[in-house]
């Protein structure tokens, strides 16, 4: 297990160190952009543009990775928006200026610790220019992280797929659904008391959505103490990563161990219900809109959750679903058995997956 929370640490530092190089180039296309329609095709202005946008991308990824996502999560909307705006107002006032300063600094040999006899800077700085500069970059980053938060709020994706109708008019897809449930959470409700136990399950919930982000999946609803999570049918497929997040969510427990213990006195647990097929998606409500799944795949995906218990494991998929998934060399496959589900016309056969430990 300490050989894979390693792996995985690993993994995280890259992708996250890719995420800020992927920062940084997005902040210069944007500042090459931002700089053009304002200034044209001059050379001094793109070359500015380019490396205010580089800048800001990139460690506006920083704060991204090491400080909102880890500092920041759990505080309340307004609190996080505030923050989250200012930082990123001071961020592209501070690289400006920077900027400006740097540039004169080489043009004019004017040191960069000199403000008040460097005129020209001291009239970009009072003129109105930085003013206005200063307000659309308040203005901008309000509006950027408004959008962050309410995307955040609603769910991976479904802000766009409000503005865009994707789900407007009911489709048809195929999906892979994990329904991911607590163990024994009745037990530790009364043992510990309900209202550390909502937060059990918040801390719980944050904790998990790295993993399942990680695995490209997409949170599809809380239910009490469960989690449902979804797939399209390629991408969680692909390197069987419908799978692979519950052995990530697992190894992620692990890793919290000691502050789980600290704080609650045990690591939960969590039992796993995999099958996959085709859900109509559509957008449901009128004054509380949400986008909804409904088909029998979801149905069935919950009552193979449900007899994880009696088979004494903690994941449980469904034959079709094993069919479709690649092989993969440390992911072992067991047979459980057939069962006749609830509702089900046919019996299911059920599979266990084991994860070799290299």
């Amino acid at each position: 297990m300490s050989q894979n929370i390693a792996i995985n640490r690993h993994a995280r530092q890259r992708r996250r160190l890719r995420s800020i190089i992927i920062g940084g180039a997005v902040g210069s296309g944007l500042g090459l952009l931002f700089a053009l329609l304002l200034q044209g095709g001059k050379l001094g202005p793109l070359a500015n543009g380019l490396i205010n946008g580089m800048v800001i991308g990139g460690v506006g990824a920083v704060f991204e990775n090491y400080v909102f996502q880890v500092r920041f999560r759990k505080l309340n909307f307004l609190t996080v928006l505030l923050i989250r705006s200012l930082i990123y107002a001071a961020l592209v006032s501070v690289t400006v200026l920077l900027e400006i300063k740097a540039y004169r600094a080489v043009r004019y040999g004017i040191p960069l610790t000199e403000f008040s006899g460097d005129t020209g800077f001291m009239e970009f700085l009072t003129g109105g220019e930085f003013f206005a500069i200063f307000v659309f970059a308040v203005v901008g980053s309000f509006v950027i992280n408004f959008l962050r938060q309410i995307n955040r709020l609603l769910g991976q994706n479904v802000l766009l797929n409000y503005i865009t109708g994707r789900y407007h008019k009911p489709i048809e897809e195929e999906r892979i659904f994990l329904f991911l449930d607590m163990r024994s959470s009745t037990t530790i409700a009364e043992r510990i008391g309900h209202l550390p136990f909502h937060q059990l399950i918040n801390d719980c919930f944050f904790d998990l959505t790295e993993p399942i982000i990680e695995s490209k999946g997409e949170i599809y609803q809380y239910v009490g103490d469960e989690i449902v999570v979804t797939w399209p049918m390629e991408k969680g497929l692909q390197d069987a990563n419908c799978i692979r997040c519950f052995f990530a969510i697992a190894d992620r427990m692990e890793e919290l161990r000691e502050e789980y213990t600290a704080k609650y006195g045990f690591i939960p647990e969590f039992k796993a219900g995999y099958h996959y097929g085709m859900v109509i998606i559509g957008e449901i409500g009128d004054v509380k809109k949400e986008i909804a799944f409904h088909g029998d795949p979801v149905n069935t995906t919950a009552r193979i959750q449900a007899e994880c218990n009696g088979f004494g494991t903690n994941i449980l998929l469904s034959s079709d679903l094993l069919e479709r998934l690649p092989a993969t060399p440390e992911l072992k496959p067991r047979r459980i058995g057939s069962i006749q589900l609830r509702g089900k016309e046919h019996a299911v056969e059920l599979f266990t997956m084991e994860r070799e430990i290299g």
